[in-house]
């Protein structure tokens, strides 16, 4: 058994038990406050780390963004490079063609298939001997070859509608 001595009277009781629950709020804030310091310490870290983590992610996006401007402009120059390759200057095969027609001929038509290197001439031709000068000058040209013309090109005397087929030579 154990007895309890009460020397210390009420007023000092209750002023230590004021000052024990004072000392255990300050205490209690204190960790409150050390707790909330860390945690602070803690976001600022936190923060700092994901700031540079973004700056970082942003300079990849934009590289990433750069590479894809320069895949996209790389694809364009490939396709003008294939427009380039396919390319054929009619103005020279025209020029060439109409240095070759001889005095007397007309041309109405000429159509210019590059797929099957063809051309089809359409026209006229006062006499048959402006015609015939007309087929020899193709004949003899280096841009056509394998030149047809029908019979019906040479039945009148004059006024000779005439219809050409060839070859293009395009080199």
């Amino acid at each position: 058994m154990m007895i309890n001595l009460n020397l210390i009277n009420n007023e000092k009781k209750k002023k230590i038990s004021r000052d024990i629950h004072c000392i255990m709020i300050i205490n209690g804030l204190a960790m409150l406050g050390l707790t909330i310091g860390i945690i602070s310490i803690l976001l600022y870290a936190s923060n700092s780390y994901l700031g540079h983590k973004i700056d970082e992610m942003e300079k990849i996006g934009s590289k990433t963004s750069i590479n894809s401007e320069i895949v996209a402009i790389n694809q364009e120059m490939q396709h003008i490079d294939a427009v380039q390759k396919n390319f054929t200057k009619w103005s020279r095969v025209i020029t060439n063609l109409m240095s070759i027609i001889p005095e007397g001929n007309t041309l109405h038509r000429a159509n210019l298939d590059k797929k099957n290197n063809k051309i089809v001439i359409n026209g006229l031709s006062k006499t048959r001997d402006t015609f015939l000068k007309l087929k020899e000058a193709l004949e003899k040209s280096d841009l056509i070859t394998d030149l047809n013309s029908p019979i019906s090109n040479i039945l009148y005397q004059t006024d000779i509608n005439f219809t050409l087929e060839a070859k293009l030579n395009l080199q």
